[in-house]
């Protein structure tokens, strides 16, 4: 129909509730670790340093920086186009992945 001539291709996210957050965010995610813009997600991870000591999130956020801190060094290391798309791979697992 008239969403395939819009778009090329889809991917399913999680639905739980949040699947638009998740699927704004997967993108920007994505996207960033692709064109290895690593400050963007530093600056993210930066973003989520006040709330880090909140009693709710913190458990949440602490996994977050860690799974960001991981990613961030393993796109530095990519030095091939298989071992990016091995790291998009696992980027995209782990975060669909349900907690």
């Amino acid at each position: 129909g008239e969403l395939s001539v819009s778009f090329k291709a889809w991917r399913p996210v999680r639905g739980d509730g949040n699947c638009y957050y998740r699927a704004v965010l997967f993108a920007w995610l994505e996207r960033s670790v692709a064109l290895g813009n690593l400050d963007s997600l530093r600056g993210f991870n930066e973003m989520l340093r006040p709330h880090r000591q909140a009693p709710t999130l913190a458990s949440s956020i602490r996994i977050c920086h860690n799974i960001l801190c991981g990613w961030i060094a393993k796109r530095e290391a990519c030095s091939s186009e298989s071992e990016l798309r091995s790291l998009l791979m696992e980027v995209a697992n782990e975060f669909n992945k349900e907690r």
